[in-house]
């Protein structure tokens, strides 16, 4: 990254704050909607802007939870130079706003190295809410993670170091065969239900509904279960509401309990997009 580059950081959560200052290492960073940092003067045109995720609630409006000002994402437009690139995360429809003027568009959320490096924070932020949650330690609790890819892998090798008792659901045999080579159980999908009786807690991972009626049924009422997964959810969320079972949303754990952490992953992947023009899939 050239030490010229003008960036405008504009909008997000904590972990913008962080992002913005490693980037000003780097680069003269400017910023809106963020309490720290250089406000972004009148009649700047950055090179580069960099949106949050999701870079919208509404699909209009910058997400912006720490300003109390609504800044339109159109507004953003006059405050960039001919063909700046734009880096946000799920971007959705607001997409188009940038690219019908004529800026590349990056989403920042699909480029594998960042999905890597959040693994951990996250995996970090689920045992922290377990516990949190249980009645119980972790040492010899049962806990089922679903799910053996990125996050699955972290999270099953942290609460295994922890003491807890842990299985992993996958569906692929070569899954299940790693899981089962780094000190877990390991079982299909197919079985959840006539084994989820034994379990303490449920982490999952998956973005598809695999935590069905039959599971939750089958879970102990007292177990929590954790939704790390995407949209649209790993959880039969109605299923849980008629069971009973309690169910936590766990979406963004990153900036949620480690802001610092996640700012400076943020900042590195830029630094990578921007260096390297990105990873595949990236530019949208």
């Amino acid at each position: 990254m050239q030490n010229e580059l003008t960036i405008l950081a504009a909008g997000g959560d904590l972990r913008y704050d962080t992002a913005a200052r490693a980037l000003a290492e780097v680069a003269a960073v400017f910023t809106i909607a963020l309490p720290t940092g250089t406000p972004c003067p009148e009649g700047l045109r950055a090179d580069l802007l960099l949106l949050p995720c999701p870079v919208s609630a509404d699909g209009v409006h910058l997400l912006a939870p720490q300003s109390e000002k609504r800044w339109p994402l159109a507004a953003l437009l006059s405050r960039l130079k001919p063909g700046a690139p734009v880096l946000g995360g799920l971007f959705g429809e607001t997409a188009a706003l940038f690219k019908a003027a004529g800026h590349p568009v990056a989403d920042y959320t699909r480029d594998e190295r960042f999905a890597l490096r959040n693994a951990l924070p996250t995996a970090e932020g689920a045992v922290a809410i377990l516990l949190d949650r249980l009645p119980r330690t972790l040492d010899g609790a049962s806990v089922l993670v679903t799910g053996y890819g990125r996050i699955g892998r972290v999270l099953a090798a942290k609460l295994t170091a922890l003491g807890a008792d842990v299985t992993v659901a996958a569906r692929k045999p070569t899954d299940r065969v790693k899981a089962e080579l780094a000190g877990c159980r390991a079982v299909p999908f197919e079985a959840l239900p006539t084994v989820a009786s034994g379990f303490d807690a449920v982490c999952s991972t998956v973005p598809a509904k695999v935590v069905t009626a039959d599971v939750l049924a089958a879970l102990p009422a007292e177990a929590p279960v954790v939704d790390l997964a995407s949209a649209p959810g790993s959880v039969d969320e109605e299923a849980a509401r008629v069971l009973g079972r309690t169910v936590i949303p766990a979406r963004g754990l990153p900036g949620k309990c480690a802001p610092v952490t996640a700012g400076r992953i943020l900042a590195e992947t830029v630094r990578e997009i921007v260096d390297d023009e990105g990873g595949d899939g990236v530019w949208i």
